[in-house]
């Protein structure tokens, strides 16, 4: 269904965030742990994106703290028009094997998975399509953290983005 929503022209958002997750018991009460990005990449695959299990740091330069990772470095896109800087906090790295990666962090932003910088992956990636659109982050969405940098008009496009679709009704 969401799928068929996004080939008519419908727009899909998927925030995830590396501080967040789901967490059961098992009838032992062992707790187990289920990242978000579990919940959310069988989704996101059909559009050719995919959020890793990890976090984005950076040691040398970052917003108070090294999971706090400033971006300065946007494919050309409306959704980053306007955008010097932007930071997102505790972000999964997201990676796009057709599309846009619309964030990227500087060489000393590094992957928890193996301590590297991945030039192919990012804050943030767009579909193929220009559809789909999905965040490894969502604090930056919230106060007071919007005010950072260039947060504000990031969110600003996003809306934008959403608004923007050109849907097909059937």
């Amino acid at each position: 269904i969401v799928k068929a929503f996004v080939n008519r022209g419908g727009r899909l958002l998927a925030f995830t965030d590396a501080t967040r997750g789901a967490m059961y018991y098992d009838i032992n009460g062992n707790i187990l742990n289920f990242p978000d990005t579990g919940l959310i990449n069988p989704l996101l695959s059909a559009f050719g994106i995919t959020l890793n299990n990890d976090y984005l740091y950076n040691v040398e330069e970052h917003e108070g703290n090294f999971r706090n990772v400033f971006f300065d470095d946007f494919d050309k896109n409306e959704l980053t028009f306007g955008l010097k800087r932007v930071a997102l906090y505790g972000a999964h790295s997201v990676k796009t094997s057709s599309g846009l990666i619309l964030l990227r962090g500087a060489e000393s932003t590094l992957s928890s998975i193996d301590d590297a910088h991945e030039p192919d992956e990012g804050g943030a990636a767009l579909s193929a399509d220009g559809n789909v659109l999905a965040f490894g982050d969502f604090t930056f969405l919230t106060s007071p953290y919007q005010n950072v940098a260039d947060n504000a008009t990031l969110i600003a496009n996003i809306a934008d983005f959403t608004l923007g679709g050109k849907q097909i009704i059937t």
